[in-house]
């Protein structure tokens, strides 16, 4: 938005015109080479500190999708059970987080993650998914994540 358009939005506005040391000293910061390193939301924060990623909502089946099957596999929810069945707590809880994995009748499942065969992808996927597991993009021979083994799960012998 150039200086006449907020002229014509807020009547009485006049750009202070200031240089950009000025500006950083107005902003109490020191106009010296390194100012920017005073930024917030600069240097490796390319987003300039705002959310970029969308949530992920899933639909399918409870036997089918990653949140529901990561719940009933995990510790958690066994010693949930166990503690229950030991009376060391009240019945309500395992009931109470059962009906959510039962109620879900619509099939959408949120936060969770999409679990689908890998020979399932094509080439370019197949890329893009190396691609994004790389430790370093800019030194591929640096190889994959330290956690990528934790993308990949074997279900009935296939990743």
């Amino acid at each position: 938005m150039n200086n006449a358009t907020v002229s014509a939005l807020r009547p009485g506005f006049r750009a202070r015109g200031d240089s950009p040391r000025e500006a950083l000293e107005r902003l109490g910061l020191r106009a010296d080479r390194r100012a920017v390193d005073q930024l917030p939301f600069v240097g490796d924060d390319v987003t300039a500190g705002l959310e970029d990623e969308w949530q992920a909502a899933v639909a399918g089946r409870r036997d089918r999708v990653d949140l529901p099957l990561t719940v009933e596999s995990s510790d958690f929810y066994a010693n949930l059970i166990k503690r229950q069945r030991r009376g060391e707590m009240r019945p309500g809880a395992v009931a109470r987080l059962e009906q959510f994995l039962a109620g879900n009748r619509d099939g959408w499942w949120e936060n969770s993650w999409v679990r689908l065969p890998e020979r399932s992808l094509n080439p370019a996927a197949t890329r893009a998914l190396a691609e994004d597991l790389l430790a370093d993009k800019s030194q591929p021979e640096r190889g994959t994540r330290a956690d990528c083994d934790r993308f990949f799960l074997p279900v009935n012998g296939e990743r």
